[in-house]
């Protein structure tokens, strides 16, 4: 993977712009078995988008927590 394809590299609202644009374009194919490397990248890049969504949920239950 290069650096340009590193999705985890980019901030939060570029990362759910490439999401949606992969997503999109996967849904133009007839079935996913058509584009495999794009079934696999939107995969990953659902697996980084519940990262960072549990990574936001742990910081907020530790603010809440401490306030």
């Amino acid at each position: 993977m290069s650096d340009s394809d590193d999705f985890t590299k980019l901030d939060d609202p570029e990362f759910l712009a490439e999401r949606r644009r992969v997503r999109d374009a996967l849904d133009g194919t007839q079935d996913s078995t058509a584009s495999p490397g794009l079934a696999a990248r939107l995969e990953a890049m659902n697996e980084e988008f519940l990262r960072r969504a549990s990574c936001l949920y742990i910081l907020r239950e530790k603010l809440r927590a401490a306030s």
